[in-house]
């Protein structure tokens, strides 16, 4: 079971029902997924999913708040201390060797983790989430993402496309320009050609 949440600003929030749910969304995350995790104790792993043009490293403080207060209620340690820290990083970030665990998971670096500290429940956020909650049973995460990659080949493709399309206007405009440029010289040296034939000669005025 999957349960899935909206962010006040209308992003997708998801997590899995257990360790070995979570082995899935491990493996089978996007490169716009950001993890969360509460600090040095067991929790839910929550993700985030951005959109395309949004960076990791400028999410805005309202929805790291948001995700912040979904991890720390669902941590059976976490939602009982007063404070916990948070941390997060992106999907891609994540590090799963065959020697681990079910559920547990490294990093490639450290460098790429961030940590949100002193997180203290909030009530208001939390119902707020809560509400949003659907569950969906047993999703198919290989085929999911699958399709997904997919339409990023066709969107990448569409915008490439799109890209040589106006390149080959720019170019065709340009080589217009040249050859107006080229006509016209042409037809200013044919103006002055003709101007000197229809001139009276030097020799016959002197006669």
């Amino acid at each position: 079971m999957v349960f899935y949440y909206t962010s006040s600003d209308g992003h997708l929030l998801y997590m899995g029902r257990d360790k070995f749910e979570n082995e899935e969304l491990i493996k089978y995350g996007w490169d716009e997924d950001i993890w969360f995790h509460v600090d040095d104790l067991s929790s839910a792993h929550v993700y985030l999913r951005l959109n395309e043009d949004e960076e990791w490293t400028n999410i805005d403080e309202k929805l790291i708040q948001e995700c912040c207060q979904l991890v720390k209620e669902n941590s059976i340690q976490g939602k009982k201390k007063d404070k916990v820290d948070i941390v997060y990083t992106p999907w891609s970030n994540l590090h799963k060797a065959n020697n681990m665990e079910v559920g547990a998971i490294g990093f490639h670096s450290e460098n790429l983790r961030k940590k949100v500290r002193d997180i203290t429940r909030d009530k208001d956020i939390v119902k707020a989430i809560i509400k949003t909650e659907r569950e969906e049973e047993k999703p198919d995460f290989r085929d999911l993402k699958e399709k997904h990659i997919l339409e990023l080949k066709r969107k990448r493709f569409k915008e490439f496309k799109e890209q040589q399309k106006k390149e080959d206007e720019e170019n065709k405009q340009k080589l217009l320009e040249k050859l107006s440029k080229n006509y016209n010289y042409l037809d200013e040296n044919k103006e002055m050609m003709t101007s000197n034939k229809n001139a009276p000669d030097d020799d016959e005025d002197f006669i």
